[in-house]
């Protein structure tokens, strides 16, 4: 049997190699009129999270992943959250 810490690296190493792979494929995307951003891949990533999380044993809900500090918008001064409260009326 696989010990813990084990599994936490290797799903560790998973998810870093993913991200290296979507910095890459938006970085060489051939068409500049539709460009790609980091929201187009946090599909995959959940995926590949759920996949490891239930054959290792539960190890990516118990270990923090690091999550896109942009939000999945390619913008990253943008927070979580995006503001949704209007502004009074005159």
């Amino acid at each position: 049997m696989i010990r813990s810490d084990e599994n936490e690296a290797y799903a560790t190493e998973v998810l870093r190699r993913y991200d290296e792979f979507r910095a890459w494929t938006i970085g060489n995307w051939p068409n500049h009129d539709d460009p790609l951003a980091s929201g187009d891949f946090s599909a995959g990533r959940k995926e590949l999270a759920v996949l490891l999380d239930a054959r290792l044993d539960g190890v990516v809900a118990r270990s923090p992943l690091p999550a896109a500090a942009d939000g999945g918008t390619g913008d990253p001064d943008a927070g979580q959250f995006l503001p949704v409260t209007p502004a009074p009326w005159p």
